[in-house]
């Protein structure tokens, strides 16, 4: 019989750390995920594949099937960008748009990951976080487009005042 973690004191501190890190991350729309690089396995948070709009046990914890979920003409884009962090051995920072069954309107998401040696010159596995962007690139297309129209009202102010 398995002893009664729960009971010891320090268990629980460590436990109740790691309830507050998902909860803050979960509040920060942030997710962590990690990468075998050797096996091509990967797991995420729980509750990443409900962002990514995937059925809950769909994601088939693999690097291939995470790029399934991207969109097909970010797909290129992101594996390189993971490829080159891993053949660098530094910090790899990509966006992209999901691309699940059921997404509706576009989900940008931004992920930052480093690659971790255990032993030296191999690139065993990559440990980072992923965030919902999509507020963000949101709010910025719709700055773009009302800077565009602010330009364009300028501009026929200015036409206008010419005929003046």
């Amino acid at each position: 019989m398995e002893p009664d973690l729960t009971a010891v004191p320090e268990f629980r501190r460590v436990q109740s750390r790691e309830e507050r890190l998902r909860n803050e991350l979960g509040c920060r729309r942030c997710w962590n995920l990690e990468w075998n690089i050797l096996t091509g396995g990967v797991n995420w948070s729980d509750n990443l594949e409900r962002i990514h709009r995937q059925e809950p046990g769909s994601f088939q914890g693999t690097f291939e099937s995470f790029l399934e979920s991207v969109y097909i003409e970010d797909r290129d884009r992101v594996f390189k960008g993971y490829s080159s962090g891993n053949r660098k051995g530094r910090e790899t920072t990509t966006s992209n748009i999901a691309a699940g069954k059921t997404v509706t309107k576009k989900l940008w998401f931004e992920a930052r990951g480093r690659v971790y040696t255990a032993i030296q010159d191999s690139r065993p596995w990559m440990l980072g976080v992923c965030m919902d962007i999509t507020e963000r690139k949101t709010f910025q297309q719709q700055l773009r487009q009302s800077q565009k129209m602010e330009s364009l009202g300028v501009l026929a102010g200015g036409v206008a005042h010419g005929f003046q």
